[in-house]
């Protein structure tokens, strides 16, 4: 994961800023309510949906970071295959500071 405020990668998280994931089967479909990309705190459970997603493609996601309190989190990529509505998830393995 690529953080375009900070110009790190799987370090920290800029609030505010662009995050680039890559992988395999990130695409959002929409199917169900619960799809969507999360920020999940490591202090207390509290969780964020990205609301700003841009590039949605299967491999790539390209998102606008929501205004996140400082601290650490785990990103949550909950999404259904194509035409399905099973939900998927997928947590990150890296803890992400957000100054």
């Amino acid at each position: 994961m690529y953080d375009w405020g900070s110009n790190t990668e799987n370090e920290q998280i800029t609030a505010g800023q662009t995050l680039e994931i890559k992988g395999e089967n990130l695409k959002i479909y929409d199917n169900i309510e619960e799809e969507g990309v999360f920020f999940l705190s490591q202090s207390g459970g509290a969780e964020q949906k990205a609301e700003r997603i841009r590039i949605n493609q299967p491999q790539t996601l390209s998102l606008m970071v929501p205004n996140l309190v400082a601290g650490d989190y785990r990103i949550e990529i909950r999404n259904t295959a194509y035409k399905t509505k099973t939900l998927r998830t997928g947590v990150s393995g890296v803890v992400f500071t957000v100054q």
